[in-house]
């Protein structure tokens, strides 16, 4: 288990001190996405659209002239026009570069396949990789697994 240092804030008779613990580390946030395609999540999901939609359906018309004038009295946030609306385009046709390069960039691995390690390699073995574009480093690890016969 990974641990992570924290500091709490503790009152004593004589004033404030800190004590140190050692806590396990906050668990890493799971990246917008995961899990999508797993059968549970598409359920709760649909039953969460579901409650949500039925919440609509029991908004009486005074409740919804409400919502709409609080959403319009909010300088900070206000309702978006229909001509605004129709005017969207998806993020693809606005920025394709932007989107290719989101979609190109891989997350965390969940069971890593390689493990990290510092190598010193001489400067002219490291120019001649570096010189090949990215990827350099994948082909170094091609070139040893040729070496011991692996691949």
């Amino acid at each position: 288990m990974t641990t992570s240092l924290r500091t709490k804030r503790r009152e004593t008779r004589g004033g404030a001190g800190i004590e140190v613990q050692r806590l396990p580390a906050a668990p890493a946030m799971r990246r917008r996405g995961d899990g999508m395609n797993d059968p549970e999540t598409k359920t709760k999901w649909a039953a969460a659209r579901e409650r949500a939609l039925r919440s609509l359906e029991a908004i009486t018309p005074e409740e919804d002239a409400a919502i709409t004038a609080a959403a319009e009295a909010d300088p900070d946030n206000p309702p978006v026009p229909d001509e605004m609306i129709a005017r969207m385009r998806p993020s693809a046709e606005v920025a394709p570069d932007f989107v290719a390069a989101v979609k190109r960039a891989r997350g965390r691995q969940k069971a890593p396949t390689k493990e990290a390690v510092k190598l010193r390699l001489s400067p002219d073995v490291l120019a001649h990789f570096r010189a090949t574009g990215p990827g350099w480093q994948t082909r170094i690890d091609e070139t040893l697994k040729r070496a011991i016969g692996k691949n």
